[in-house]
Parts: structure tokens; C-alpha cells; sequence
């Protein structure tokens, strides 16, 4: 109850439209809530923002009333539960009654539903709620499917307003593929729908006012059954006794059966992303297909026909009526014998009936009607000839990302770009750095202190709730005192900061990426007014210094060798009591911050006397925090400005400095393709789309992740962890080059290894025809299997892989399988080699400049490990558009089918994710899946040797292989017999032994070679601990744990073992031993840990995730699968 009130004033606290008559400025007086606030109250769980009443009420949302939870009793002279109440208790979700009446059947459930959806549709009702508890959710969908199709309707949850759903036809379809209300950590679109309705099964339904824009025009699936006997799948149009086809979209369809070519429609599916297809795309499409398309709709009852593509094309006759598309030609009906077709479908050849002359009928096969005048005909309801398909037939309509044969086709010159450095230029922007320290305690997180320093070194910081509108009242000063228009504001992290200032802004516009913003730009206001009375406005840009330097704050220090101390910032001693009392007794500071570690107390004491924060022994904590705030923002500038200066002088292949500026790039991936670029790396190889590079695309296999042959091992022997010296850099130097010019399809005479053989490079879809004739621990070949886990395996007989040049030889070579080739793409133009040379160069300054202590060092890995990343970009599947309120109904009419789901910011505006139904994607793919392969050569090399001479290895990770300490020095000499070269060194494709030790108290260090695990528990992937021993220079031995588990921080392991009184090595016995073990992420309240909602900043804690449970139960390693991945931590309340 005590968090429920927290969250109750919290909420209050934050309301920003507390000018309004009904806002309660006080919530209680005499120690009773005031009646102002109780209507407040209410009128929160009315908007689903609480769930709390504090009269002790309970909430009927069917009627708007609520009700006593006690009354008095004059019996018992005191207040009792009522007998409604202990009725209806299980119903309840807090104090919201979940149900509708009390008692009722399913059917009479099911009928409420079916009259509350007519309610909606006739605007009796706004709204109503439907307890998915009471009625299955495929049965809810069958309910309102007919209306959905012809009103606009949104789904949202009781205890989570903020994320919508459209129930168009598409979110329809796929929620149909389950209707388990299960928490699941899976991340397909249907389960994501499920997931923000499971947390009280309590779904709220809406009606969306209609407004006079049209909406997208668009094709999809005919979901009607048609009544008569005849085949018409030709049409995509099926009867009961028809198998439906969701595999394919209407408009594939209408292509296949007009006769294009299986290699077209394969094109076509690689860049039609979507069951849905807008009209406005259909350029698109047929540029891409090099077809035309002649099309027949009927717009306000008057048939109109368009041509799209370029004329001289071959041209296809399309019909759409109905939101379904269709090959439109000459059928074999009449349309008396359709309108007419009860009465005559048993008379012979009926479908020439043309007319009735007394008791005979007339017969002209010239009367035959198109398809288009059919379907006019089928969907007219005064002939009753379709029927709506059961919803629960239907399933989740397909993203049309995979190939349908092996047809394929040549690329054509518009699915080839030449690589190009990036255009932008914002060297004219004035930088502002910027970072916020906030309360995170209660439901979200909220500001009260923040820091900015500009490029000039001016610094300011700003204090309070309302510290965000200061900042920006200051950033508009900059205006007049710099004489600059344009801004760039950069935050390390910059979409947790930027959930306190976007309100401040128009017209933004962002770039999200997971939970990271990859850019964005907005408008400022200005107060006053330019030329013609016009306001002016500043432009602003957004950049995330940490997509630009993957490091921490507190990691710059020693990265750019910065003077920067350490700081500790307690969290859980920034509440909102605490801030508002600002000057906290010693004792009672010590007293928040009672669980973290000594080593750390004191260091916040240190510091709070540093920073001259202690007076009449209390810590001044506002005073605290602004100083570690301040120093962040200095960190963050001095570090910025750094790289920036390194990154601009390194140099290229021709010993010139690359002048690269990070101003002008939104990652280091992208920063370093233009390195790449520079450095002539990419000169005659071009960026692909279409088939072919979604055929290559097909042969990407990461880093192999894996315990031997999957299974979990416990040993007490010694270990190395033996790495692969910068394994991704090491592979682009010895593949040397990348292919150039055009991808060639392979013809029927040239699927064999002769041939195959004697080109550049080549990506092959095979069957393999045998089984290893050599076994391994970490086999070579992997496919994805159905839970969409990639399984390495030895059982390769019969089965077919996407492949390519080097995987192929290497399975060959190591384990003696055969192929039969089926179809592919190949390669014959050379290479480029300076792919080699910039790596080579890059590798070799790293290392000098590593040798002389240089902090630069940081920068040249960086480049080595981004430079192929951008090659194997993914394709965009949806766009993310932020749109104001003002715009909102117009918007959403419009792109009603298209949204994927949306999410309501403060009254003001909507963050929506709209599913992009073509996507023409451009990447090097080709050059991504061969640097993968060199990398695993270069690790199946050294693996496969180990296990031939009988040296034990445990687990890889990528790069690296905990193997038997004692087999190091053999498995070197192996080496240099089989490939007649060193392999433990420091140099490019070579290994060395990885474990590092300190000393926790004298910081000193164990000798590298002395290193290794005495004992070791290996779970899964990237789950397993080592306990270490090593010999310091000293001569002293020190021991300590190298551990990892996917998903659980070390903290909380740490923190676990400490709750649990056992040492870490204890803890993962317990998990080998089949016991599930639930770790706290926030660490007893001393981690901060969050996450995104829309723009605003939820706690872990608050919202029930701080903790994440793991098991790994022996009997489920078949294969290695445990709920479908090793380390998959599962969230629960």
C-alpha cells in the first residue's frame, strides 16, 4: 500500500496541467485526503493511471461508479467487508473490478462483448473493457473482426495506457497466432502485443473519430469465404473446403498466376516487406519487377482504371476491389449466372446462363464477365455469395523475407551503388554538452539537478524540478551571445537525457534504435520575432557521444588520460524526501547507503569532504550530485574533443591524416565505412540489393557460442583461456581483399566444385550428402532451428545450408563432408587488396602506440573492430514518426493499417512505429559473411588440431577457447608442424593466453603466463566461471573468479552470493546442480537501472523487473536448448 501511495503522489507531483480549477493543491489537511484530491484520485484510475482508491473504493469502468469496499456493520459496531465486495474481490485488479457482472456465463460474457462493440460502432459508448479471462482471445476477435474491418478500433492495456495497438486486419491476424496470456521473453510481434496486455488481462477498446482524409489505399488478404463450388484460388479467394494461402500476399498472387517469372516474384520478395500493400508503392514495384501495371478500382462507386511502371513494359492486368488485389482478365461466368448463382448452379454449363425466357435459360459465352466485374458481383450482399472466414483459421501473415525457389536472377544496374562517403556536415553546429541526475524513486524518473558546458568551456548547471526548462531558457541565449542559429546538443546516452527536454521542443523528429537514439533534429522557439513578425526558431541536432565512443563516463579517465577521480553517486539516497530536505546527517546518509560496499562509503565520504559538501556534520547531497554532475560534463567534453582531434589525424594508406570529423556521423560503424571508403577500401565493389544480396544474406553465420557438443561440465583441472589476438581484424588481414564488380548467378553447367573452384568467391545454397567422417566437440555447420536459435551440429546428412567459398572448404577440409550444389552466386572480378594494407596499418599503429603507453591506441581498435559492421547492415522494417496532437486524427485515419502500435506522450503527442511495406536496402553483405568465415577459420584451425591431439576444450566464445592448460605448449608445436608458422604471439591471427588477475587490495598484478583456472563451471554460452590462480611478480600467489552469465550482471551475482553467504563458485554449483536461482538486478536498491517508455524513464524496480531468475535443468541439454537459449534470464514479478 505504501508504494501504491508513493506512486498516487508521484503522479500528482508530475501533473503538468496543474493550472487546471480540478487539480488539488494540497492532498491532504488535518491528516484526511481532501475531497478535491479523492475526485483527482478517481478520475486517475478512470485514465488507468492508477489502480490505487485511498477512500477504500472500489471501480466499476462499465459504469463509471464506485463503490464501498466497507461499510458499517451495526452488529459487530464496526466496518466490515461488504458481501459484493468479497464477491467481486477475486475480479478486482487493485481496486478496478475487471469483470462486467458477476455470475455470467461465458455466452453471457460474450454477448456484453458483442453488444458493447455495437455500442462503440453507433458512438453510444467511447469506450469499454474486456477481461481476457473470461473470453478467449481468438473468440474476442471473432466478435469485433467484421466491425474492425469497417471502424477504426485501438487496443490498449488497463495498467499500461501508454502503448496502443490498431486492431487493423494486420495486428488481428497477428495476435490469431496465439492467444496464450503468458508473460514470454520471445520477441515476435504477436508476443510483443501479448506482453503489454499480460500484466493485468484487462484489454481497454476504443473508437478512432473518423475524419474526411481518405486512408492509404491498399491491398491484403480477402478474408471472406465465397459460396459457391468453383475454384477461384486463382483469385486468392477461397471456399470451405479450400486450403488457404497465407504464405503469399494478394499482389504476389495476381503476379504468379499472370505468368511472371519465379526469379521476378523471388525479387519481389525481398523488397515487399509486408502483407499489406499501399497503392502509392506501386511505382515502386514495378520499377523494381521492370513490369507495368494496368489497374481497375472502384473509387465511389465509378470504376477507374490507372497505369503504373513505364510504358513499353510488359503489362499486367491487375483488379482491386475491397482492399484485395487480383489478376484481372476473362472468366468463365456470365453475371446472371453469379447474381443468379443458387438457382442455377445444378443446370449443365450454368455459368453461360446469360437470361431466363419462361422455363428456359439463354446461353452466350460472349456475355463472360472480367474478374473485376466478378468480384463486384461476390461482394454485393444482395447475392449473398461470401461469408466472413473464421478469424480463428486465420494466422499471422507473413514478412516476405525469404526466397520461394531456387529460380534466381542476374542483378540488374539499379540493385548496384557504388560506396560513397557520407554528405553531412554539421562542423557549423555550436556543441553543448549536457547531463541530468534525477530521483529514481517512485514510478518514473524525474530531474532535479542538470549540468551543461559548451565547446567554449562555459558552464552552467541548473537546480530544481523545473532544471530542464532552465537549460533550454539558457540554451536560447546562446543565440544572440554566439550569433550561432544552429545547435548540437550531445549526451552520452542521449535517450535517457532527453526524456526530460523533448517537451520543449516542435517538429522533432528522432532516430531510434533499440534503446538508443541514433540522431534526431527539432526546433526551438524563440521569444521573439523576426523579419515580418515571424517567430524565429533555433535548429537543433542530437548526437549520442556513446554510439560514437562504446565506453562508460567513468572509463574516459584512462581512455584519453583525463584527470578524472573516482566517484560513487548513491542512488538510493536521492529520494524525493531527501532532495527536498537537501542537507542529510552523516549517520542517516551512511544509513541509505547501508548495503553497498565499505570501500565505496568511504569514497563517498571522501569525496563529500573534497567537494566541501560536509557542514555541522551533515552532506550537503544537492551540492554532491552537482559536482558529480559537473564533472561528467567535463569528462564527457575533454574526452569528445580528444577523439575528436585523434580521430582526424589518423592516418590513411597514403600517409595522410583522414580528416574525418565524428561531428558528422551518428555511430562509429558509420565513422569508420567512411574510413574504409577514404581508403579506397570498397574501389570497385559495389553495395547490392534485391535477390541477390537477400540470397547472400542467407549464408551470415556469427561467432560460434557454444560448450562442447552442448552439454555443462564441472572440473577441477588447470585452464587457459586462450584468445584469438583481435580476431575480426585478424580475418579482414588475411582474406586480404574484398570481391569486385557484378554477382553472377550460376548457371546449371557450372554447380560443381571444378568450377567453384577456380573463381574469386561464390555463395552456394547446398544439400550435404554425408555425415562428418571427423566429429568434433564444435562442429562447423550450424542451422537455425525452430525455436530461431542457431544450433552448430554434426548430423548434416540430408540437410541443406546456405554457404559460402570458405565455410564451404572448411567443412570439406575438417570434417569431410560432401555437397551437391543447388543453386547460387558467384564472384570473378579480383579483389581489392587494400582492404589489408588499411588493416595492417591500423593494427601495426595500435600496437606501437599501445607499446609507448599512447591512450590513442583506444582509437585505432576501435576502428579495427568496426570496419565490417556496416556490411552487414540489416534492412529497416519500420519507420518511427513522432507526431503532435494537432495532427494526430488526420495521421492515424490515414495510416490506420500501417501502424504497429503507438504510444501517447503527455497529452501531446504520439511516438508511432509504422511498418514499412517496401524496403529497398542497399548493402556490402558479401564482404560481412567472408570476414565471419575467416574468422572461424582462423578459429576451426587451432579447435579442430586441440581435439586431434587430445587437448580438452571446454567452451568458445567467439575468439576464444578455455582449453587444458597443460596441452598450451603442444598444441603450439601442432601448430607450427601442420601450418609452419608461431601461433601464441601478439601478431595479427595469432592466440595468446587471456586471463587477467589483480589483487583486490594491493592492486597488484599476476603475471599473464602464470594464469590459469583451477577449478570451472561451464553452464551453456556465455555462462561459466573460472576460479583463477596466478603468481605475481612478487612471487606472490593471488587467486580470484573470471565469471559471465548472460543476462546478470556481475553485481548481482556478487550480491546474491553475499545474501546467500557462499562464494560465487558455491552459487554456480547450485545452478549445475538443476537449482533456479533469482538475482536483483538493482542490487537491494544500490544499482540504478531503468527503462524507456516512449520519452519517459521507468524504474526496474518499480515496475516489478528487477529481478531476473536462471536455471539450467540437465534433463533439457539435448542439443543444448534450455527455454530455447543457455543464460535466457526470465522476467518475473
Amino acid at each position: 500500500m505504501t508504494e501504491q501511495i508513493s506512486k498516487l503522489k508521484l503522479l500528482w507531483q508530475q501533473d503538468t496541467d496543474k493550472t487546471n480549477k480540478k487539480y488539488p493543491k494540497v492532498m491532504k489537511k488535518d491528516g484526511l485526503y481532501t475531497d478535491k484530491f479523492v475526485k483527482y484520485n478517481e478520475k486517475l484510475i478512470k485514465e488507468g493511471k492508477t489502480n490505487y482508491h485511498v477512500s477504500g473504493k472500489y471501480y466499476f469502468p462499465t459504469t463509471g461508479r464506485f463503490r464501498d469496499i466497507k461499510k458499517f456493520d451495526k452488529r459487530y459496531k464496526k466496518k466490515k467487508f461488504t458481501k459484493q465486495y468479497e464477491k467481486l474481490k477475486p475480479l478486482l485488479i487493485g481496486n478496478v473490478f475487471s469483470g462486467s457482472i458477476l455470475g455470467k456465463t461465458i455466452k453471457q460474457y460474450s454477448d456484453d462483448v458483442r453488444s458493447n462493440i455495437n455500442k462503440l460502432k453507433n458512438n453510444q459508448i467511447t469506450y469499454f473493457y474486456v477481461d481476457l479471462k473470461k473470453i478467449k482471445l481468438t473468440d474476442f476477435m471473432e466478435l469485433i473482426r467484421r466491425l474492425a474491418m469497417e471502424n477504426n478500433f485501438v487496443m490498449s492495456s488497463v495498467g499500461s495506457n501508454s502503448k496502443y495497438f490498431t486492431l487493423s486486419q494486420l495486428t488481428i491476424q497477428k495476435l490469431l497466432k496465439t492467444d496464450r496470456l503468458t508473460k514470454t521473453s520471445n520477441k515476435s510481434d504477436s508476443e510483443v502485443i501479448l506482453n503489454a496486455i499480460v500484466n493485468d488481462g484487462i484489454i481497454k477498446i476504443e473508437k478512432i473519430a473518423t475524419t474526411n482524409n481518405r486512408s492509404v489505399i491498399a491491398g491484403s488478404f480477402f478474408p471472406y469465404y465465397h459460396k459457391t463450388d468453383e475454384n477461384l484460388t486463382r483469385y486468392d479467394i477461397y471456399n470451405k473446403k479450400d486450403e488457404l494461402n497465407f504464405e503469399d500476399n494478394c499482389l504476389f498472387v495476381a503476379f504468379e498466376q499472370s505468368g511472371i517469372s519465379d526469379s521476378k516474384l523471388n525479387k519481389y520478395k525481398t523488397f515487399v516487406r509486408n502483407a499489406f500493400v499501399p497503392l502509392n508503392k506501386m511505382n515502386t514495384i514495378c520499377d523494381g519487377l521492370q513490369i507495368r501495371v494496368k489497374l481497375t478500382r472502384n473509387i465511389d462507386g465509378i470504376t477507374r482504371t490507372s497505369y503504373y511502371g513505364k510504358k513499353g513494359l510488359t503489362t499486367i492486368n491487375i483488379g482491386l476491389i475491397k482492399e484485395h488485389y487480383f489478376i484481372n482478365e476473362k472468366t468463365n461466368f456470365t453475371s446472371y449466372s453469379l447474381k443468379n448463382y443458387k438457382e442455377v448452379k445444378d443446370i449443365r454449363d450454368y455459368k453461360q446462363i446469360v437470361g431466363k425466357r419462361g422455363n428456359s435459360y439463354r446461353r452466350d459465352t460472349r456475355k463472360y464477365i472480367t474478374s473485376f466485374e466478378m468480384f463486384k458481383i461476390l461482394i454485393d450482399e444482395e447475392n449473398d455469395l461470401i461469408v466472413p472466414i473464421p478469424y480463428k483459421k486465420l494466422i499471422e501473415t507473413p514478412y516476405y523475407n525469404s526466397l520461394i525457389t531456387d529460380d534466381l536472377m542476374n542483378i540488374n544496374d539499379k540493385e548496384m551503388k557504388e560506396n560513397k562517403l557520407t554528405e553531412t556536415d554539421n562542423t557549423s553546429f555550436y556543441k553543448v554538452f549536457f547531463d541530468f541526475e534525477t530521483c529514481t524513486e517512485g514510478s518514473e524518473h524525474t530531474p532535479y539537478l542538470m549540468c551543461c558546458i559548451t565547446e567554449d568551456g562555459e558552464e552552467r548547471y541548473f537546480e530544481g524540478e523545473n532544471c530542464a526548462y532552465q537549460f533550454i531558457q539558457y540554451i536560447k541565449t546562446l543565440i544572440p551571445d554566439r550569433n550561432k542559429k544552429e545547435i548540437m546538443l550531445i549526451a552520452h546516452n542521449m535517450k535517457y537525457d532527453m526524456c526530460f527536454i523533448w517537451q520543449h521542443f516542435i517538429k522533432l523528429q528522432l532516430l531510434p534504435k533499440g534503446n538508443r537514439i541514433m540522431g534526431g533534429s527539432a526546433l526551438l522557439p524563440l521569444n521573439t520575432e523576426g523579419v515580418g513578425g515571424i517567430k524565429e526558431n533555433i535548429f537543433i541536432q542530437f548526437q549520442d557521444s556513446l554510439n560514437i565512443i562504446p565506453e562508460s563516463l567513468k572509463k574516459f579517465g584512462k581512455m584519453f588520460n583525463l584527470e578524472q577521480a573516482k566517484e560513487i553517486m548513491p542512488y538510493s539516497l536521492y529520494t524525493q524526501y531527501n532532495i527536498s530536505k537537501k542537507n542529510i546527517p552523516i549517520d542517516e546518509c551512511l544509513k541509505s547507503i547501508e548495503l553497498i560496499e565499505q570501500e565505496d562509503k568511504e569514497l563517498f565520504l571522501n569525496n563529500s569532504k573534497k567537494w566541501n559538501c560536509i557542514d555541522d556534520n551533515k552532506i550537503d547531497i544537492i551540492e554532491y550530485s552537482k559536482k558529480y554532475c559537473e564533472i561528467d560534463c567535463i569528462v564527457l567534453k575533454q574526452g569528445y574533443d580528444k577523439f575528436r582531434g585523434w580521430v582526424k589525424n589518423i592516418m590513411t594508406i597514403e600517409n595522410k591524416p583522414c580528416n574525418l570529423d565524428i561531428v558528422n556521423y551518428c555511430s562509429a560503424p558509420s565513422l569508420v565505412n567512411d574510413y574504409m571508403i577514404q581508403n579506397n577500401v570498397y574501389q570497385g565493389c559495389y553495395k547490392i540489393s534485391g535477390i541477390v544480396q537477400a540470397f547472400i544474406q542467407k549464408t551470415v553465420v556469427g561467432g560460434r557460442c557454444m560448450t562442447a557438443n552442448n552439454k555443462k561440465y564441472k572440473i577441477e583441472e588447470d585452464i587457459a583461456d586462450y584468445d584469438g589476438v583481435s580476431l575480426y581484424p585478424s580475418a579482414m588481414s588475411e582474406l586480404g581483399g574484398l570481391l569486385k564488380g557484378t554477382p553472377m548467378k550460376l548457371k546449371k553447367k557450372e554447380l560443381n566444385m571444378e568450377f567453384l573452384n577456380s573463381i574469386d568467391g561464390y555463395f552456394v545454397k547446398v544439400k550435404c550428402i554425408n555425415n562428418p567422417t571427423k566429429r568434433y566437440d564444435f562442429p562447423l555447420l550450424s542451422n537455425v532451428n525452430e525455436d530461431g536459435i542457431r544450433m552448430f551440429t554434426n548430423e548434416t546428412k540430408d540437410k541443406e545450408f546456405y554457404i559460402d567459398k570458405f565455410s564451404l572448404e572448411d567443412a570439406m577440409e575438417f570434417q569431410g563432408l560432401k555437397f551437391d550444389i543447388i543453386c547460387g552466386y558467384y564472384y570473378n572480378e579480383g579483389r581489392n587488396y587494400n582492404l589489408k594494407k588499411t588493416i595492417n596499418i591500423l593494427f601495426n599503429e595500435r600496437l606501437q602506440k599501445k607499446k609507448e603507453g599512447n591512450p590513442v591506441q583506444a582509437v585505432y581498435k576501435l576502428f579495427m573492430n568496426s570496419a565490417y559492421g556496416k556490411s552487414l547492415l540489416k534492412p529497416i522494417d519500420e519507420d518511427t514518426k513522432i507526431v503532435y496532437k494537432k495532427d494526430w486524427d488526420k495521421f492515424i485515419n490515414r495510416h490506420y493499417n500501417f501502424i504497429k502500435d503507438y504510444t501517447h506522450i503527455n497529452n501531446q503527442l504520439y511516438i508511432v512505429k509504422l511498418i514499412k511495406p517496401i524496403n529497398t536496402h542497399f548493402n556490402n553483405v558479401y564482404a560481412g559473411v567472408e570476414i565471419l568465415s575467416i574468422s572461424k577459420r582462423i578459429m576451426n584451425r587451432v579447435m579442430t588440431l586441440a581435439q586431434t591431439i587430445g587437448a580438452k576444450v571446454y567452451i568458445t566464445d567467439t575468439d576464444s577457447m578455455h582449453i587444458q592448460f597443460d596441452k598450451v605448449k603442444e598444441l603450439e608445436k601442432a601448430f607450427k608442424d601442420k601450418y609452419n608458422k608461431d601461433l601464441t604471439g601478439k601478431g595479427l591471427g595469432m592466440f595468446h593466453v587471456d586471463f587477467s588477475l589483480e589483487c583486490s587490495k594491493t592492486k597488484e598484478k599476476a603475471i599473464d603466463d602464470t594464469i590459469k583456472s583451477k577449478r570451472s563451471i561451464y553452464l551453456g554460452k556465455k555462462c561459466y566461471i573460472d576460479e583463477l590462480e596466478g603468481i605475481t611478480k612478487s612471487g606472490k600467489t593471488i587467486v580470484g573468479y573470471h565469471m559471465r552469465m548472460k543476462g546478470i550482471p556481475s553485481e548481482s551475482i556478487l550480491y546474491e552470493c553475499k545474501k546467500q553467504n557462499i562464494t560465487p563458485f558455491e552459487l554456480y554449483t547450485k545452478l549445475y546442480e538443476d537449482e533456479t536461482i533469482t538475482f536483483d538486478l538493482l542490487c537491494g536498491g544500490q544499482k540504478c537501472k531503468f527503462k524507456f517508455d516512449g520519452l519517459s524513464v521507468k524504474s526496474l524496480g518499480y515496475v516489478d523487473e528487477n529481478k531476473q531468475r536462471c536455471g539450467f535443468d540437465s534433463d533439457r541439454y539435448d542439443g543444448g536448448l534450455i527455454n530455447s537459449e543457455f543464460a535466457r534470464a526470465v522476467s518475473f514479478k
